[in-house]
């Protein structure tokens, strides 16, 4: 009789996806494990249970993209908080030093409605991103 020492790839990756589903579930919740994994069959992809925790705290995040197609280029009317426990100045402050780590193109076009309100981002205050 000749066995074949060779594993499958069905059985490697069938072994692999277990070991990965047992550390997530010893790791996270099983509620906010099935919510992850719902976001990124969607192709969202959250860094963990605590931001998803915390986006469900957010109640309105709008934007509007205006000159995209017309110019080529992203044009800020209008940033408004919608809460009352957020000052404005502090939330442009903090978005506009975010997204200056950012490539996007929507980037230049935050950081200069931050500047015409005297508020310079700055990225360096920005610990993760």
């Amino acid at each position: 009789m000749h066995y074949s020492a060779s594993i499958s790839l069905v059985e490697i990756a069938l072994s692999t996806y277990l070991l990965l589903f047992e550390l997530l579930v010893l790791s996270t919740h099983v509620e906010i494990f099935c919510e992850l994994l719902k976001a990124a069959k969607i192709g969202l992809l959250i860094k963990g249970g605590d931001v998803l925790e915390a986006l469900a705290k957010v109640r309105v995040v709008a934007f509007d993209k205006t000159g995209t197609m017309t110019r080529e280029e992203f044009t800020l009317v209008e940033f408004q908080s919608l809460s009352r426990l957020v000052n404005l100045h502090s939330l442009l402050y903090w978005v506009s030093s975010i997204k200056s780590k950012s490539s996007h193109t929507m980037t230049s076009a935050l950081n200069e409605h931050a500047r015409s309100f005297s508020i310079e981002p700055k990225p360096e205050e920005v610990k993760e991103f």
